[in-house]
């Protein structure tokens, strides 16, 4: 019977271990994100069996208000953790599923900022705020990044304009529409917490399988030279022959096939842009759309 019940025991303190287990440390603000990233991506453009022709940073890809890359300043690809986040985004934005094709890709992306580190999102945010403003706490950082309103909003295109000037390659954020509806009410419950129970937010979410985690990745450069193989619609994967190249490969094959350049942005005119002069109270939209179509 003691072995027996020292079993027992051995099991329940094991059981216990692993429930309270230490979660994945949050890291520095400057990682390398690595794995596999999903986007729906229109059939219009380029070749999908060349994945350099298929991103370039065009006007029209400039202009577009995009969460952290704002009009006109910097171009962000948007990718998401798995099929089902970007099936989210589209819906979100009422794409037609039918003009576009599953685009899964292997990165191994450098120097990107993660905003799902508890202390990197506040302090990025409260960066470029302005000083008559009060600092936002970690939930209220993080609600201000799940706003619902389509490209986000003026702080996440300051912190995505202010990334690329510090040479980040991209950011990492919790997406707005990846969430699943029980994590966005445990965000939203969450708003006012005691001292220390927001990290517990973060911590719960960036443990979560898979995590609810979106990828941007600043110019179309990036996305050809850190992608190790891509594939098309669940097909093979293909292994990308620009993976490793450096910026002057790629602009000379980008040149040689006539394609756009995919560095076509002067960083001298990312340097005009500064935090707001004037605090500016946002109006956050956490309005959620119908859950349907299983995502």
């Amino acid at each position: 019977m003691d072995q027996i019940g020292e079993a027992f025991a051995k099991g329940m303190q094991e059981g216990v271990d692993e429930i309270f287990a230490p979660v994945p440390p949050a890291g520095p603000s400057r990682i390398t994100v690595e794995g596999v990233f999903a986007r729906f991506h229109s059939r219009r453009y380029g070749d999908p069996q060349r994945l350099h022709t298929l991103f370039v940073d065009v006007a029209e890809k400039l202009a577009a208000h995009e969460r952290f890359a704002g009009y006109d300043f910097i171009s962000g690809h948007f990718f998401a953790a798995d099929a089902t986040g970007a099936r989210s985004e589209a819906a979100h934005y009422g794409i037609n599923m039918s003009s576009r094709f599953l685009l899964e890709v292997d990165i191994e992306l450098p120097d990107v900022l993660d905003l799902t580190n508890y202390e990197a999102l506040p302090e990025h945010i409260n960066r470029n705020l302005h000083k008559s403003v009060k600092p936002v706490a970690p939930t209220d950082a993080l609600l201000a990044l799940l706003d619902q309103t389509s490209g986000g909003n003026i702080l996440l295109t300051e912190i995505g304009a202010q990334a690329a000037i510090a040479g980040y390659r991209g950011v990492r954020f919790f997406g707005a529409r990846a969430l699943d509806d029980e994590s966005f009410r445990s965000v939203l419950r969450h708003s006012n917490v005691f001292p220390g129970d927001d990290k517990k937010l973060y911590e719960r979410l960036r443990r979560a399988d898979p995590p609810p985690i979106n990828v941007a990745i600043f110019f179309a450069v990036n996305v050809a030279r850190y992608t190790r193989r891509f594939r098309v619609d669940g097909g093979e994967w293909r292994e990308n022959p620009l993976f490793g190249a450096d910026e002057a490969q790629v602009v000379a094959l980008c040149e040689r096939e006539g394609l756009a350049s995919p560095i076509p942005m002067d960083f001298d005119e990312l340097l005009r842009l500064a935090p707001p002069e004037e605090g500016e109270i946002l109006e956050l939209d956490h309005r959620r759309p119908n859950r349907h179509d299983g995502w």
